[in-house]
């Protein structure tokens, strides 16, 4: 599971056309195997979020293994919104 961090924000604060620029720069990235100079030519730079599971059968269908991965996703996505704000307060 992939998610592209704050995007609502980009779409409310700098329209829509800039988040689907971030939306295909992260196809582009994801597409080129993840160039290191594809998030560095930017005003807003790119930032997600992912998640994975892996079926080693104890899950019962996909579904699961989806949704699983789709927890972890949010996880990291609180995680990294946590870190940010520690580093605002930090510095």
């Amino acid at each position: 599971m992939v998610d592209i961090d704050n995007l609502k924000f980009v779409n409310d604060n700098f329209g829509h056309a800039k988040g689907d620029e971030l939306l295909k720069r992260l196809a582009n990235i994801l597409s080129s195997i993840f160039r290191k100079e594809s998030n560095q030519k930017s005003e807003l730079k790119l930032s997600v979020s992912l998640g994975y599971a892996v079926q080693y059968g104890q899950y019962k269908n996909m579904e699961e293994v989806l949704k699983k991965a789709d927890q972890h996703m949010y996880r990291n996505k609180l995680l990294g919104d946590t870190i940010a704000q520690t580093r605002k307060v930090i510095s």
